[in-house]
């Protein structure tokens, strides 16, 4: 098989699939794939591709499940040269048109579910819509990789990156996490997502490590897989864990798996002491964006019990900027690693670029430790004075019944300043606003306890496994308990 471009991730995985083409690659319940199975699919992307006759260079965007479609999808797009912008697979069409005429797009790649297990190729499993043309988005000559962050505090942005970075991610990742090549990484996070993209794509394409895809349908599914299929190495979400620990009996610990890993929203310090209470075993925090990959690792098991966010990976080198008005040692964090984007899409910012991120995050070091206390932009005034949703959410988490938690600020029924709203997952019955409002009184003070408070069974997640903010703020707001 011959390249012709130059990106390092394809080339990496052409010379596996050549020397190791009947190597498993994707294993599920369905069947395996190997890498001379992905490299025949990466063909028929490729053909795919070369109908539309798009321009050298210009973005496509890529829409698929995890599986051998998406893998394929994306080498076909970097082999031709183009820049992938990575939708999330729940992604309306109206959300991916929406997001395609911002950056300037020259067309949509979809894969279908299944890819590579059922024999079928070409228009089977892949489909294009080119998108009419238009002035594109001004995008760097060696963007690979185009990001789109989570949207759950507005539009949604492209951050663009080099697969340089990505790589450089991936290395600090498996430095940090000790992942080898023996190891089996149970694809429980979105491929499209930074942490997907970093933990599991990389990996796998460039060195062949295997991928185990859970089977839809059961929110234990990423739990089975690690049973069924030997996982050593679990990447997911501090929702996941909170939901496995409320299971009345709960399966056991996988036989094989050494590594569980929590990214993408705050591991509950009393979440994470209820798992080894439970198991005798630990989740290791794992903290990173978009803009810049990961940023830090907890290598102990013991950090989120602690309430921090772990140590800096690997080349990351962290500074903590002024922020008026913030707790004494705290600032806001920026983040300089190899693994930053390049700049925004469709608009640069001075927040991201020459390699470096400033986050919007408030933090403060603990020793060597990262300790996130809130997202500057989420603070909430209320008569003159400052609340962080964080310091409430980490006070009623420690509540035992809680699940989960989110802290936002709502409008006031008759105009006004806002009010502060809990949203709380826990068993029906199990809690009321009554207890909650005592709960905080004594621990916070009385501008910060929440004056509206409505329980649900669980909260609602995107596409990649995080808290949906913005789906909580939408939630009725006459079953409340104010």
């Amino acid at each position: 098989m011959r390249t012709r471009g130059n990106d390092p991730i394809v080339v990496a995985f052409e010379r596996f699939a050549e020397r190791h083409g009947d190597r498993p690659l994707l294993l599920c319940s369905a069947g395996v794939v190997t890498a001379g199975d992905l490299a025949a699919l990466a063909r028929a992307a490729a053909r795919t591709l070369r109908t539309a006759r798009l321009e050298a260079r210009s973005p496509v965007g890529l829409c698929g499940a995890n599986g051998a479609g998406f893998l394929a999808a994306f080498l076909a797009c970097r082999r031709a040269g183009h820049p992938v912008a990575l939708f999330d697979p729940g992604a309306t069409p109206r959300e991916r048109g929406d997001t395609a005429r911002r950056l300037g797009l020259a067309a949509i790649l979809t894969t279908a579910p299944g890819a590579g297990l059922s024999g079928a190729a070409g228009d089977e499993v892949f489909r294009l819509t080119r998108r009419a043309a238009r002035r594109r988005t001004e995008t760097p000559a060696d963007t690979a990789v185009i990001k789109l962050t989570s949207g759950s505090t507005g539009r949604p942005r492209g951050v663009a990156s080099t697969a340089e970075a990505l790589l450089a991610d991936d290395a600090a990742i498996r430095a940090a996490m000790g992942i080898g090549d023996a190891d089996r990484l149970v694809a429980a996070v979105p491929f499209a997502h930074s942490y997907g993209l970093s933990s599991l794509v990389v990996p796998a394409l460039t060195r062949g490590i295997p991928l185990l895809l859970p089977d839809s349908g059961s929110p234990l599914a990423p739990w089975l897989a690690a049973q069924a299929l030997g996982g050593t190495v679990l990447p997911t979400v501090p929702a996941f864990v909170a939901g496995l620990l409320a299971l009345g009996e709960a399966p056991p610990w996988p036989a094989t798996l050494r590594l569980l890993v929590t990214a993408g929203a705050p591991l509950w310090p009393e979440t994470a002491a209820l798992l080894r209470r439970r198991y005798g075993r630990s989740a290791h925090v794992f903290y990173g964006a978009s803009e810049c990959g990961g940023i830090s690792y907890d290598p102990s098991g013991e950090s989120g019990e602690r309430g921090t966010a772990g140590i800096p990976l690997p080349g990351v080198r962290l500074r903590l900027e002024p922020v008026p008005g913030a707790p004494a040692r705290a600032g806001r964090l920026s983040v300089a690693s190899p693994s930053t984007g390049l700049t925004y899409l469709p608009q640069p910012d001075p927040a991201l670029g020459s390699g470096r991120f400033l986050t919007p995050d408030l933090a403060r070091r603990r020793g060597d430790e990262v300790v996130l206390l809130g997202r500057l932009d989420a603070v909430i005034n209320v008569r003159g004075r400052k609340i962080d949703p964080r310091e409430v959410e980490r006070h009623i988490a420690r509540l035992r019944p809680v699940r989960d938690v989110v802290v936002h600020a709502v409008p006031a029924a008759r105009g006004g300043e806002p009010r502060v709203r809990a949203v709380i997952a826990c068993a029906a019955g199990s809690l009321d606003g009554a207890s909650v409002r005592r709960w905080c009184r004594g621990r916070l003070g009385d501008h910060k306890v929440p004056r509206e408070i409505l329980i649900v069974p669980a909260l609602p997640l995107t596409a990649r496994g995080k808290i949906d903010r913005e789906a909580v703020a939408r939630l009725p707001r006459p079953a409340l308990d104010a």
